[in-house]
């Protein structure tokens, strides 16, 4: 019998090592960078590190802070890696490099440490960001990530960034018209 405890009590230990280290593997993604302290849960998904392609609208992420008070700072910036491209905001011409913060134009909720992004689309986060009623794009990508969710704990100085795409609800205007004067007849 006593025996048969040490095994179940060796069995157990070992499981817990196990589960020890891969939790260590998964905060430290794979080994690569020190444990932050800092995560986001979206989706079922521990987010760790910077990440692009995310789906956040009307979804709950959690903040998750290890070892300290959170405090957290959440914004919405353009990406830079994308193209900069134009629009007219009351019929005023404007070009999506015009600002850096994006975060008026959206509808973000933070309730603790739960944070919400209320679904929206392209025109709707111009035409509040720049405060027109009438925004006109030129040349926009939908598959592309124009915005970054910015979520940073300012206890622990860390950051974690969002890279998500933003449909456009209307018409998308060409950025140039070609014609071939050979087929054109008047």
């Amino acid at each position: 019998m006593k025996k048969a405890i040490c095994v179940i009590i060796i069995i157990l230990l070992i499981a817990l090592l196990a589960a020890a280290f891969w939790a260590v593997y998964k905060l430290s993604n794979g080994f690569t960078s020190d444990i932050s302290g800092f995560f986001l849960l979206a989706d079922n998904k521990l987010i760790t590190e910077d990440i692009n392609g995310a789906s956040i609208f009307d979804a709950p992420i959690k903040a998750i802070t290890l070892f300290r008070k959170q405090d957290l700072d959440v914004r919405i910036v353009r990406n830079e890696e994308t193209d900069n491209f134009k629009f007219y905001a009351d019929g005023e011409e404007r070009t999506f490099g015009d600002k850096t913060n994006y975060t008026e134009g959206f509808d973000i909720r933070v309730d603790k440490k739960v944070i919400t992004v209320k679904q929206t689309d392209m025109e709707n986060i111009l035409e509040k960001t720049y405060g027109a009623d009438n925004v006109e794009i030129i040349g926009v990508n939908n598959t592309r990530e124009y915005f970054v969710l910015v979520v940073s704990d300012k206890s622990s100085g860390k950051s974690l960034r969002v890279g998500f795409a933003v449909e456009c609800r209307g018409k998308v205007l060409p950025q140039s018209i070609t014609l071939n004067f050979e087929r054109v007849t008047f």
